[in-house]
């Protein structure tokens, strides 16, 4: 009994979630809008946000199909940032896709070896559908993503 009740609510907490960012474009509160920091300035020099909030303004361009927990914000040069949030907590919907987002978040490095790049880049690729060739990657690795605590989807404008 107590089994069903958990897995409705947490079928419940999904379709809000779900609902909510079809509807209001927030898919999670405090967006912080007063300073929003280029996803270009960021990547130049990634290890001088590592220590505090940033947010980021970008075009959605690629979404987790399976889960939502990820996207790709780019700008309009087309360099990208790997947007991921708690499984569960926040989903962004397959709608975002081309809609304008601003995520705040913490960016945190992720430094692979040349095995595990291989992995991670393949496991991504075939999350979004992609092809990937393992011989694409020549040594080790650093990531960086933002770990998003609040998104806000509009359209483009």
């Amino acid at each position: 009994m107590l089994k069903t009740v958990g897995t409705f609510f947490i079928i419940g907490l999904c379709l809000i979630s779900y609902s909510h960012a079809q509807s209001g474009d927030v898919l999670q509160q405090n967006v912080d809008m007063s300073v929003i920091t280029s996803i270009d300035k960021i990547l130049n020099n990634p290890n001088n946000y590592l220590s505090s909030a940033v947010t980021i303004e970008g075009t959605v361009v690629a979404v987790c199909k399976k889960r939502g927990c990820w996207a790709e914000v780019a700008t309009a040069n087309g360099n990208k940032i790997r947007v991921k949030v708690k499984d569960g907590v926040i989903v962004i919907p397959m709608s975002a896709r081309g809609k304008t987002a601003f995520v705040t978040g913490l960016l945190t490095p992720l430094t692979l070896t040349k095995q595990q790049a291989v992995l991670h880049l393949e496991h991504m690729a075939k999350d979004a559908g992609q092809s990937f060739d393992r011989n694409s990657v020549t040594g080790p690795l650093t990531i960086y993503q933002l770990r998003a605590s609040a998104i806000k989807i509009t359209e483009k404008g």
